[in-house]
């Protein structure tokens, strides 16, 4: 017996079959099963990958509107108090001041100041004034401020100066020349307006300027010295 079985064996390893169990071994009625291979682990399956949504194409932006070259005088230029003044101020002013002194209450003080040093105070001045920006709220390009230059030169004949400061590059640009010009270059030039060659005429640095520089105060003590009284040709 068990050379027969030993002869079984041999034909099982040749077919390849190593590991066979029976519930009798020496029982040879009961047929011969070979073992159970180890289950698989199982694996979940794989999600289909989800496609990307496609993006929406930017909306295209509209061109910007065309910068005006030409604007309303009326809308940017203002006069405050009466003609024949001691002293006219040219400056410039925000766009919500429309009504009053375009200046606040440091620049009030600081330009209280230089009055007092020409022998004038607030209520002798009167006031020529150039909105500063646009609607836009964009500074004012070279050919709004050209468009604007005969109107300003109107007014500000109309108001028959005895002697003129201007405060600042814009003011000055607007009033004085017609055109965008550095502030050194008008400070040194001291340009006077047309029609009114014989009105002693300075510009010089707006109070806004010199309470961001206060070193700046001597050179707009320098800037004044042909307003002083001893200096003022019509006095002569």
């Amino acid at each position: 017996m068990h050379t027969q079985l030993h002869t079984i064996l041999q034909d099982l390893a040749l077919a390849g079959i190593t590991d066979v169990t029976t519930e009798n071994p020496f029982d040879w009625s009961t047929s011969l099963t070979p073992a159970r291979a180890a289950p698989r682990p199982i694996v979940a399956p794989t999600s289909a990958p989800q496609p990307v949504p496609a993006q929406p194409l930017p909306k295209p932006q509209a061109a910007p509107a065309p910068v005006p070259t030409k604007l309303d005088p009326k809308q940017y230029l203002r006069t405050h108090g009466a003609t024949g003044a001691p002293l006219t101020i040219v400056t410039a002013s925000l766009k919500h001041q429309t009504e009053g002194l375009p200046f606040n209450l440091e620049e009030k003080t600081l330009l209280t100041n230089i009055l007092r040093a020409l022998n004038l105070s607030i209520e002798d001045i009167n006031l020529a004034t150039v909105t500063a920006t646009t609607d836009e709220d964009e500074p004012l390009a070279t050919q709004q401020i050209q468009s604007l230059h005969a109107a300003a030169i109107q007014q500000l004949t109309d108001l028959e100066p005895q002697k003129i400061l201007t405060l600042g590059q814009l003011a000055s640009s607007v009033f004085i020349v017609g055109g965008h010009t550095p502030l050194a270059a008008l400070r040194t030039k001291q340009p006077q307006p047309q029609k009114m060659k014989n009105t002693p005429t300075v510009t010089t640095y707006h109070p806004r300027h010199l309470l961001k520089t206060p070193l700046l105060k001597q050179r707009t003590w320098q800037d004044i010295q042909p307003l002083l009284p001893h200096n003022n040709k019509k006095e002569a």
